[in-house]
C-alpha cells in the first residue's frame, strides 16, 4: 500500500543492462497527486532462475532497495494546512 494514499502499488520487473539483474518496481497509481517508487534489486540474473528446481526450497540472495520517488499530494497538503488555521 503506498504510505502517502493508501493506495495498492502497481509492480514492474526488468533487467538491468548492463549486469542482467532482475529487478522490481513498485509504485503508486493511485487517484491522487501524490508520489511514491521504489526498486528492489534482486542479485538474481535469469541463470540463477534455472537452479530453482525444488519447489518449497529457499533460495536466498543479498537483495536491495531504493526509493526513487516520494513526495506527498500537493492538493491534500494545501487543504490539511487550510483546516489547521489557528
Amino acid at each position: 500500500m503506498c504510505p502517502e494514499c493508501d493506495e495498492w502499488l502497481s509492480l514492474m520487473t526488468f533487467k538491468d543492462e548492463d549486469t542482467g539483474e532482475i529487478i522490481i518496481e513498485f509504485f503508486c497509481e493511485g487517484a491522487a497527486d501524490d508520489e511514491f517508487g521504489f526498486q528492489i534489486f534482486t542479485g538474481m540474473i535469469d541463470d540463477d532462475l534455472e537452479f530453482m528446481t525444488e519447489v518449497g526450497k529457499r533460495f536466498e540472495r543479498k537483495m536491495g532497495v531504493l526509493l526513487t520517488h516520494r513526495s506527498p499530494d500537493p492538493y491534500l497538503e494545501e487543504d490539511l494546512n487550510e483546516d489547521v488555521k489557528v
